[in-house]
C-alpha cells in the first residue's frame, strides 16, 4: 500500500495508519480523491448538491449557511456518516471542484479530520482542529480565523481511503464580533406580476 495521500490521486493507503497520527500533514489528509461510482444526483440548486458530485449527501447542521458567528463558539456539525475517515475543510474562497479534485487548496485554512482523537464525527468545535498553512496542519499554534466570510464543507472516504463516498454541498459562514443568522424568507406567500393591476381593475 502507498504511504501517502497524493492531492487528487486514487492512491491506496493504510488510512488506519495515518488518520490516527496525530501530527498527520495535510498532504497525507488528501482534499480530494476519486469520487464513487455512483450516479450524480445534483438538483438546480446548486447550494443542495454535495461538493463531490455522485457522492452520497452528507447533511450539514452548524454553522448554518450565510449566519455570523463568534469565533470563541465555532463548532461545526453534520449528519454522523459512522465513516471511519472523515475531513472537515475551511477556506477563505469558495470551494472549486473540478473532475473530483479541489483546485484551490491553497485556500483551506482550517481543518478537522477523524485522525486527530479529539471532537466527535459528527460534531466538533473550533479547536478541536488546526489552522492550515503551506499545505500542512499547524499543530504548534492556537488556530485562528479572521473577521470575514468562509466557507466550509464535509467529507468521507470508503473503509479503504481510495474513494471519497459522501460529501456535503459547500456551505458560508462569517466570524464577527457578534452572531447571528439573516431572517429567514417568508412563506406561505405568492406574488403573481401583475396581480396589481388585476385587483384594481374590478
Amino acid at each position: 500500500m502507498a504511504s501517502t495521500w497524493a492531492w487528487g490521486s486514487p492512491q491506496v493507503v493504510d488510512s488506519s495508519r495515518h488518520m490516527r497520527a496525530s501530527t498527520l500533514s495535510f498532504a497525507v489528509v488528501s482534499l480530494a480523491c476519486c469520487v464513487g461510482d455512483r450516479t450524480p444526483t445534483n438538483t438546480d440548486d446548486p447550494s443542495n448538491n454535495p461538493i463531490f458530485p455522485g457522492t452520497v449527501p452528507i447533511i450539514t447542521v452548524l454553522p448554518k449557511n450565510g449566519c455570523k458567528v463568534k469565533l470563541d463558539t465555532l463548532r461545526f456539525s453534520w449528519d454522523a456518516t459512522g465513516a471511519a475517515l472523515v475531513y472537515v475543510g475551511v477556506f477563505n474562497a469558495q470551494i472549486d471542484v473540478r473532475e473530483g479534485r479541489i483546485v484551490n487548496k491553497a485556500a483551506n485554512v482550517w481543518a478537522w479530520h477523524s485522525g486527530l482523537g479529539r471532537g466527535n464525527e459528527g460534531n466538533v468545535q473550533f479547536s478541536d482542529g488546526h489552522s492550515v498553512s503551506g499545505g500542512e496542519l499547524d499543530t504548534t499554534t492556537k488556530p485562528t480565523l479572521n473577521n470575514r466570510e468562509y466557507y466550509w464543507a464535509v467529507w468521507a472516504w470508503n473503509g479503504e481511503g481510495t474513494r471519497v463516498t459522501r460529501s456535503s454541498a459547500p456551505a458560508s459562514f462569517t466570524v464577527a464580533a457578534v452572531g447571528g443568522c439573516p431572517p429567514p424568507p417568508p412563506t406561505g406567500a405568492v406574488h403573481v406580476r401583475g396581480s396589481e393591476d388585476a385587483s384594481l381593475a374590478h
